[in-house]
């Protein structure tokens, strides 16, 4: 086998894996004083290479042992210094016939921080997630989890110290407290069944029981007709509304300017899609032209790109078919229904600076949720929310609208079965002034 010295990270990252799928293991040469510690580079079917430092040792009745000490690179929590260390340690305990991973070293050396976890995670199982949805998890991270949690290692996650962390997240979001929780979860569940890490023996999530968080109160925000076509005006009048003069004689200032405009121009066009499809806000802003039979009125979602990991094919609304024609007379790309207007060949990637002026100006910065009666700002998801609403309203049955919002549980869309289940009452009402000539003559005294 190759020998190679290990006293570096740059001659770790630069060991040449095998050209096919398989691993190629790297002896430390025993002058080097780390002999029985080497580095097995894998690579998988897939293309993709994994390196790890193991301890390839004997124990006194020349039984051979190959242990894992760490994969490669193990976080900014444990320096190379402290993984030969650590490996120096087992190869010892080994030889001597005892356990590999006493408690000791297993606290003081082999545990990382949350950190070091995170930063593996963020590069073994981020480019397997969506752009967005790893995006977010950045996001709960840097926001709710590092300042906490950040320094501490899992045997420091007890009870108090999760509840405490928890009680303080949920102070200001449930939602985000709920997702935080999600994201710390899965990061344990894969050092535990993924890597396999000899830490990781238990979830320490899993101590912070469904009893101890708190319940997200459901979203159900619903509009009037008159609110809902004046919300429609309004997307159908952005940027129009707004002054967009530019008084400069600057060509720069004037492009820019421009630019700035047909991005808004593009917000209010996917938000429209939005409102006349209830489709979600990634599927309209990544859509593209060869998605859409506008003959046929039929636009199809790739499993790529919806959140249930199904191919999608729902009948447009004349609505729908009619904005779509409009925008495809105009295209500004032969793929994307909504580029950039900097950058033609990405997709526009937020609306929402659009649509704070849209819902100003239509009087939704403040609507009821009729779950507990707070208060908040008309969101774009609710846009989604209020199609289904108004398919209820129109008689459609809930399976059908269930297909129509790519739901692939009908539990999913058992939440606008409270407004079918006012349509039925008010329809019941309706039949009761039939029967009142049915009712018997009081008698006469």
């Amino acid at each position: 086998m190759p020998v190679r010295e290990l006293n570096t990270s740059t001659k770790i990252e630069t060991a040449a894996a095998p050209p096919k799928p398989g691993f190629r293991l790297y002896h430390a040469p025993r002058a080097s004083g780390h002999a029985g510690i080497a580095l097995r580079v894998v690579r998988s079917s897939n293309g993709t290479v994994s390196r790890t430092i193991q301890v390839i040792a004997r124990d006194p009745t020349r039984r051979e042992r190959r242990v894992t000490v760490s994969h490669w690179p193990p976080g900014e929590g444990m320096p190379l210094a402290s993984v030969l260390g650590r490996a120096c340690a087992i190869r010892d305990r080994i030889k001597q016939g005892l356990d590999p991973y006493p408690p000791v070293l297993n606290e003081e050396i082999c545990e990382p921080t949350l950190e070091a976890i995170w930063s593996r995670y963020a590069k073994t199982h981020g480019p397997d997630k969506k752009p967005r949805s790893h995006d977010n998890e950045k996001r709960l991270w840097r926001l709710h989890v590092k300042p906490h949690l950040g320094s501490k290692k899992p045997s420091d996650l007890t009870f108090d110290v999760l509840k405490r962390w928890y009680t303080a997240v949920a102070s200001s979001s449930v939602a985000n407290a709920n997702r935080a929780y999600t994201l710390l979860n899965a990061m344990f569940n894969a050092a535990k069944r993924k890597w396999k890490e000899p830490w990781a023996t238990s979830n320490p999530m899993e101590v912070l029981s469904a009893q101890d968080r708190k319940r997200e109160v459901p979203r159900s925000i619903v509009i009037t007709r008159e609110q809902h076509l004046k919300l429609i005006e309004c997307i159908r009048q952005h940027p129009a509304a707004r002054s967009t003069a530019v008084k400069s004689k600057s060509s720069k200032n004037k492009k820019g300017a421009d630019a700035g405009t047909l991005a808004q121009q593009q917000s209010a066009n996917c938000l429209l899609l939005i409102a006349f499809t209830g489709c979600r806000k990634s599927e309209a802003l990544d859509a593209q032209w060869g998605e859409f039979d506008l003959d046929q009125g039929y636009w199809t979602i790739p499993a790529t790109r919806t959140k249930q990991k199904k191919m999608t094919r729902i009948p447009l609304l004349p609505e729908a078919r009619a904005h779509l024609c409009a925008l495809y007379e105009k295209r500004v790309s032969k793929t994307l229904l909504f580029p950039q207007a900097r950058d033609a060949t990405k997709s526009q990637d937020t609306l929402k600076r659009s649509w704070r002026t849209i819902i100003t100006r239509a009087g939704l910065t403040a609507v009821t949720n009729l779950e507990d009666g707070t208060t908040s700002e008309f969101r774009i998801h609710d846009l989604r929310h209020n199609f289904g609403t108004m398919a209820v309203e129109a008689g459609v049955a809930l399976e059908v609208i269930a297909g129509l919002l790519g739901h692939s549980q009908i539990s999913t869309t058992q939440r606008y079965a409270h407004v079918h289940d006012r349509i039925l009452k008010a329809g019941v009402d309706k039949m009761a002034s039939h029967f009142e000539a049915t009712k018997p003559k009081a008698a006469a005294e």
